[in-house]
Formats: structure tokens, sequence, C-alpha cells
């Protein structure tokens, strides 16, 4: 057999056993995971609608700024 010390059989099971372990942790995790996953699709959300208005107020700006250039000019 095996004369140093490895046993497979011995392996398989700690693996097993580790893997157990980590699903018990991720069935734990799942509800924490699915309100961060829902926090960050509302904050998704937010930050596209804020996006839109940032976009709004920067043309306005650009239309005024233009104007000004403009009035410079004619002065």
């Amino acid at each position: 057999m095996f004369s140093c010390g490895f046993c497979p059989s011995q392996k398989l099971f700690e693996t097993n056993s580790v893997v157990d372990k980590l699903k018990m942790e991720l069935v734990a995790l799942e509800p924490e995971l699915e309100e961060k996953s829902a926090a960050t699709a509302e904050l998704m959300e937010r930050l596209v609608k804020e996006q839109s208005m940032a976009d709004k107020v920067r043309q306005i700006v650009l239309t005024d700024e233009a104007m000004v250039k403009v009035c410079i000019k004619l002065q």
C-alpha cells in the first residue's frame, strides 16, 4: 500500500468534510448575499437616474457658457 502515511480514503473524507462545511457557510450567508445584491441593484438604479440629471445640468451649463462667450465677443 502507501508507506508515506498518505491514505486516499482519508484525504477524500477530509475534502468532503471541508466541502460540506463550506456548503453550510454558503447557505448561512445566502440571505445576506441576497440583501446586498438587492441593495446593489437599488444603488445602480439610483445612479442611472442621478447620471441622467447630471447630464441635463451639464448641458444647461454648456449652453450658458456658450451664450456668455457670445456676449463677451459682442462687447
